[in-house]
Parts: structure tokens; sequence; C-alpha cells
């Protein structure tokens, strides 16, 4: 795996601290007929974000192989890194929390986090519960995005630190969420079965019919061509007869303009949402919907995206007033971790004229959290004519 940039495209970076996370980018600057393999920059991420290597000004382009992220501290620090810009919104490396002494690699499997001595985090155990303080429970301790500070209640992924009593016995690290660098749909934890859905961001043609599930896509899985600027969904994944559906352009009945768009997104970072029940239900009914006009094909794929925590099996759908009419489909098997999800549905015989989608969601274990806001990002939903 590796990244791919344009002449004048910028990585920046951030750390807890200054002068405590060492960064090397290795890749292949190449400019013109010169091909340069090499370390593309190296230094130390600032305490406040700012741009760490400019790829060189046109023809030039560059390949990022390898990104390491060492933290030469006695002390745990996060770290954050950014593509084309400084806002949370060109994250390609959300906050994370490297240990002290520890190290974290981008490299052909994606993003892996290692301690002190080397080893690569997994999934353990979730520590016990902290002694109660003044002012609330401290969560358990534990690795991952920074969780919202709340009202004091069930155990729950970490918040920020707030006006505490004195800090409870830390219990046993539990790591093991992974950014897939190729952009693929991937979470997973301990002895939960992951849920991966291969992707393909860089393709330079359209995808055919012998792009199946023997390559190992789904149905679900995005293609995007870069050379004539056009996306796909693939609808069956069956070997040597596979079905992709142009989004972007007149293809398979598609339209060049999504027929609907939400762009839900906080001012401050909060709970969209939260479920423990079986049974599919509204999200926000309020902000978590798209209105549309149904094609005359009267088939359309609705496009999800959210930031989300789960306790276990956790599914998404879509809604029409009180009909379920998308869903429940599994978006992630995680426990303990806050993750990106994502789904595509494909409805069909839809009726003539307006309608509007509620975004749902249930569970099979715990409970189903949405999240929005600066540090989250939005909540997502587009619809597309098939």
């Amino acid at each position: 795996m590796s990244l791919t940039l344009a002449s004048a495209n910028t990585i920046a970076g951030v750390a807890g601290s200054a002068a405590s996370i060492t960064y090397t980018i290795f890749g292949d600057e190449i400019l013109g007929a010169t091909d340069a393999f090499k370390v593309l920059a190296q230094g130390q991420l600032p305490a406040a974000i700012a741009t760490i290597y400019t790829v060189p000004a046109a023809p030039a382009e560059a390949i990022v192989k390898a990104i390491h992220l060492v933290n030469g501290t006695g002390s745990s620090v996060t770290a954050a890194l950014r593509v084309n810009g400084t806002l949370a919104t060109n994250a390609i490396l959300p906050p994370i929390t490297i240990l002290a002494g520890g190290f974290a690699i981008f490299a052909d499997d994606g993003w892996r986090a290692y301690n002190d001595q080397g080893q690569l985090l997994s999934a353990g155990a979730t520590g016990a519960t902290g002694a109660t303080g003044l002012a609330g429970v401290t969560g358990p301790a534990g690795f991952g995005l920074p969780g919202l500070e709340g009202e004091d209640g069930e155990d729950g992924w970490p918040g920020p630190p707030g006006p505490t009593g004195e800090t409870g016995a830390t219990g046993s690290v539990a790591t093991d969420v992974i950014w897939d660098a190729a952009g693929d749909t991937v979470v997973g934890s301990g002895a939960n079965a992951a849920v991966k859905r291969k992707n393909n961001d860089s393709a330079a043609v359209a995808p055919t019919v012998n792009d199946d599930s023997g390559d190992g896509y789904s149905i679900g899985s995005r293609w995007l061509n870069t050379t004539a600027d056009k996306e796909y969904v693939c609808l069956d994944a069956t070997v040597g007869a596979a079905v992709w559906v142009e989004t972007t352009a007149a293809g398979g009945g598609g339209s060049s303009a999504p027929l609907g768009i939400l762009r839900y997104a906080p001012g401050t970072d909060t709970t969209v949402g939260s479920t423990a029940s079986a049974t599919q239900s509204d999200i926000d009914a309020t902000n978590c919907i798209v209105t549309f006009t149904a094609p005359a094909s009267g088939k359309v794929i609705v496009s999800v995206g959210v930031v989300a925590g789960a306790g276990g099996n956790s599914f998404l759908g879509l809604r029409e007033s009180t009909t379920n009419v998308a869903g429940p489909e599994l978006v992630t098997s995680v426990t303990g971790a806050v993750v990106m999800c994502s789904r595509n549905f494909y409805l069909t015989g839809i009726s003539a004229g307006s309608h509007t989608y509620k975004l749902a969601f249930s569970t099979a274990q715990g409970t189903f959290t949405l999240f929005g806001g600066p540090t989250y990002g939005k909540v997502e939903m587009t619809v597309w004519a098939a």
C-alpha cells in the first residue's frame, strides 16, 4: 500500500507535545525522467499542526511507501497526520496515542502500533473499572480515539480528562484499531470477527465482470477510476459475473450528480444517537435524513458513512416514515473502539415522487453509538440513481 501525491501536495502533522515524536517519511520522488527513492522528510512533529513535507512543483509527484512515528519520551504522546491541509477534514491518521518508547508504522499492511519492546499491540481484556472519584467514575483505561465527556453511566469509551478525583488503578491495555491505508472498510477486535470490505481507490480503468469475490471484492465495494474520474459500486461479486454500477456517469442508469446529499456536522463533538435495541429505529429523525426525487428507473443507491462505537455486532439501515426500507446490515463487530463505518444500500421498485429516508440503527450486543463533530467528522448520506 502507498500514498500517491501530486505536485505541491502536502503532508501535515501534530503531536501532543513538541520534540516528542520523530517522523521519517520514505518514498519515491518522480520529476520528469528522474525517479529517486529516498527519505522524503524527517524531523519531529510540532505541538501545533504544520506542514512537514511538500511535493516539489509540477511536473513532480511522489509516492509515499512508509511513514515511521517514534515516541522517544518516557510518556505516552498523541500524534496525527493530515494531507493537503491542516483541518480535521484532511486527516489520514486521526489522533492516536503512541506509548512511551513505542512507535507506529504505515507500510504495505496499513498502520500498526508497537510498544517499547517492538511488540505489536493487539486486543486484550477490558481493564477493571477504576475507583470512584469525587466528580464521577473514571472509565477503564484503553487505547483509541478520545471519547466524549458525558454524564456518569455505563462504562464506555474513554472520555477527555475532567475534574475527577484520584485516578483509579489502570486496567490492562486493549488495542486493535487499524486504519487501512488502501481505503478498505476494515475494523476488528480480539475474538470478534473482522469486517472488511475491499475497495480500489486508485484504479486507472473501469471494473469488469472478472473483478469479483475471487479478488476479494464483495457487495458494497467501491472502485475509483482516477483516470476517467468515475466511481463504481459492486452489486454482485459472483466469480466471473461481477456487477458494478457507475455512480458518477450515465453508465448503469446513473446520473452525473447525486439525487440527494446529507452532510450533518455538529459544531461540537457530540453523540448523534445511541441505541441498545435489536429493533431498527431512527438515529436522528431531524438531522440524519436525506430527501430526493425518485428516478424514472425506480432504483437508487444510498451510500452511508458514520463514525461509531459499539459493544458488539451493530447494524445500519434506512427508514421511510415508520417503514424499514433497507437493512439492518452489519457495519461493525468491534467492541470498545471508535471506528469508521460505511455501507451502500441498493433499493429498487421506488415509487415516483419525493421520498425522505432516515438513517436507522440497531445492535445485537451492548450499545451502538454514533458520533459527530470536529473530531469525528460528518454523518454522510448520498443518494444516486442506479
